[in-house]
This record gives structure tokens, C-alpha cells and sequence, in this order.
């Protein structure tokens, strides 16, 4: 199952490394924002800036719920290619695999669109 592992893990890779992406350009917009609104003193000005800090703060949340969900999911299949049950000590048997890995893959399916 090493290969499977591999295969599995290299699928995934590209999807968190985009949501990685994705965050750490979130943290620079936000950051870039967070120093014009200590230089801004109109208040309109101020207020938009707010309101986009409070925008990327949202979205910020909803990736990083993202990437939690990634980290699982990986965590998941990494148990279930494993030759034995991390808990239980106990072989696993391939004939479980497919039915362990649907959730994971189903949820990296839906992370990477």
C-alpha cells in the first residue's frame, strides 16, 4: 500500500497547496489594508477600508476551515492506507479501503473546485 500512499498524497498536494496560497495572499491584502487605514484619516475612506479588512477577514475564515478540512481528509487516508489500525493494532484488509476512502477523496473533490 506505500504506492497508494504516495499516489494518494500527491493527489491531494496541489489542492493544499492553493488553499495555502490562497491564505497567505489573503494575509497580504489584509495587512496592506491594515496599514492604509492607519494612514488614513477621512473617515469615509476609513469606512471602506473596514468594511474590505471585514470582507477579507471572512474569507480568510472560510480558508482556513478549508485547509482544516484538507489536514483531515489527509489524515484520513493516510490512516486508512496504513497496513494496520493505529488504534487497534489490527490489520487492515483491503476490501475496507474503498469504503475508508470515499469520504476523504469525496471531500478533497469538493475542496479542489
Amino acid at each position: 500500500m506505500p504506492d497508494l500512499f504516495h499516489a494518494l498524497r500527491g493527489l491531494g498536494r496541489p489542492i493544499g497547496s492553493s488553499i495555502g496560497g490562497q491564505i497567505a495572499r489573503l494575509h497580504k491584502k489584509l495587512l496592506t489594508l491594515q496599514q492604509q487605514m492607519l494612514i488614513t484619516t477621512v473617515e469615509d475612506k476609513r469606512q471602506i477600508l473596514q468594511q474590505s479588512i471585514d470582507n477579507i477577514n471572512q474569507e480568510l475564515q472560510v480558508k482556513e476551515f478549508a485547509q482544516q478540512q484538507y489536514n483531515q481528509a489527509l489524515h484520513t487516508i493516510t490512516g486508512a492506507v496504513h497496513p494496520f489500525d493505529i488504534d487497534t493494532h489490527q490489520w487492515q484488509l483491503s476490501s475496507t479501503l474503498s469504503s475508508c476512502l470515499n469520504a476523504p477523496l469525496t471531500e478533497l473533490s469538493i475542496l479542489a473546485l
